[in-house]
């Protein structure tokens, strides 16, 4: 069961992250994100303030996974949809347990539909977003 982290909650440990596949879903038979691979894995941690960027290639994955069971908070987009179960074969421990907080499900939640990234971002900081997650694939096949 995922753990969500209520409003009020006094929180001294933040980690985003997202993850970058090397496949997309027409390259693999079914529809499980755990089959499409992970070429890199960019993670933010936000501890009391200060905040620092890591991102992890396949070969130092071992090296992350403190960052998250350390953090009070996770924090992804669609990431207990796609991101998490992504991540399943690689995570030394049930990753899903860890107290997440997605943010497209709380968007889902208070609109009763989803919506984009780039479209949030749009609306809410005035900026889109710079590239597109499927050109990710691309630039790792090359």
């Amino acid at each position: 069961m995922n753990q969500i982290i209520d409003e009020g909650v006094s929180v001294r440990i933040e980690v985003f992250f997202d993850i970058e596949t090397k496949r997309i879903f027409d390259e693999i038979e079914g529809n499980d994100p755990a089959d499409l691979g992970i070429s890199i894995i960019s993670v933010f941690k936000r501890e009391n303030g200060a905040g620092k960027m890591y991102s992890f290639w396949e070969e130092d994955f071992a090296q992350m996974w403190s960052l998250f069971s350390n953090a009070d908070r996770i924090i992804g987009f669609n990431s207990l949809h796609f991101d998490v179960p992504a991540m399943a074969p690689i995570a030394p421990y049930d990753f899903k347990k860890l107290k997440h907080f997605d943010i497209m499900d709380q968007v889902k939640n208070a609109l009763g539909f989803r919506i984009g990234l780039g479209a949030i971002a749009k609306e809410t900081l005035g900026h889109t977003k710079i590239d597109h997650g499927l050109n990710a694939v691309k630039y790792w096949a090359q």
